[in-house]
């Protein structure tokens, strides 16, 4: 699977298609917006993050990236 297949597939319902369209205004990079969303897999990790992109508080590329990061790890607790 390519990345191009994978932000395809994960953008199938409407929560995906949110959270890739808020991603896409800090990178349009397609590495980017996959690695995030290997680590978002289910449905409530992507609700949390996209939560959190559109508060604005503190929200850039990085952090965006460490907490998709810190959600996946959670998930593996």
């Amino acid at each position: 699977m390519t990345l191009r297949e994978l932000i395809q597939r994960e953008t199938a319902n409407e929560l995906g298609k949110s959270l890739v369209k808020e991603l896409c205004k800090f990178s349009d990079d397609e590495e980017y917006i996959a690695g995030v969303l290997l680590d978002v897999k289910n449905e409530e990790d992507k609700e949390i993050l996209l939560r959190y992109i559109q508060s604005g508080d503190d929200v850039d590329y990085e952090q965006i990236i460490l907490n998709a990061l810190w959600l996946n790890q959670q998930r593996k607790k």
